[in-house]
């Protein structure tokens, strides 16, 4: 079963408070990787566990954070660990550069949480993952996203690391002179007399 997503503007209202305490969680735990493990660890690290080591301390500081705040509440179920805000469940991820997809193993539950399935234990709302993508050299985080997909991919992205208030406007460009539409070719004219 499909639950149907909130829309962005909604998204972004509900969060709007806790913006910088998700941003500076996911940039704050990725400095924390790079500090606190010496070059020696994070030499031996895969990738996947620099990503669960990251997420853990985002985890940690985004539960600290909230713990005052009223409406706001974690839940936990099956090993799915999730920020409700309202009507939306936030799950915290590493997001693939490119696709902005979850970095996760494929189980029932990830695919559902995805697909905006129904799941048991879990409050009905929306779901979405709050992520973090790291720049080509993998040193700094370069996007902190939160990203609603749906069964057919990806119903809208809130950024939070770049608001669109500090992205520079999209300009269109120039429309384009009316142009006849054919453009017939001439034939090249022959001199009958060579022929």
């Amino acid at each position: 079963m499909y639950f149907s997503t909130m829309n962005a503007a909604e998204a972004q209202s509900r969060l709007q408070r806790l913006q910088p305490l998700l941003r500076d969680s996911l940039v704050g735990a990725h400095q924390d990787y790079l500090q606190h493990y010496s070059p020696h660890l994070r030499a031996i690290h895969t990738r996947r566990t620099k990503r669960n080591i990251v997420r853990d301390h985002a985890w940690t500081r985004i539960v600290r954070g909230i713990a005052e705040i009223p409406s706001v509440r974690v839940v936990r179920h099956r090993g799915l660990e999730v920020v409700e805000v309202g009507d939306l469940l936030l799950r915290v991820k590493y997001l693939k550069r490119g696709t902005l997809r979850a970095s996760s193993y494929p189980t029932p539950q990830s695919r559902s949480f995805e697909g905006q399935g129904v799941i048991e234990g879990m409050p009905l709302a929306t779901h979405a993952d709050l992520g973090y993508v790291l720049d080509l050299a993998e040193l700094d985080v370069d996007r902190v996203v939160v990203v609603c997909r749906n069964p057919w991919g990806i119903d809208w992205t809130l950024d939070l690391l770049h608001p669109a208030a500090e992205v520079a406007p999209i300009v269109a460009p120039a429309p384009l002179p009316n142009l006849p539409h054919r453009i017939r070719a001439e034939a090249p004219h022959r001199n009958r007399r060579n022929g």
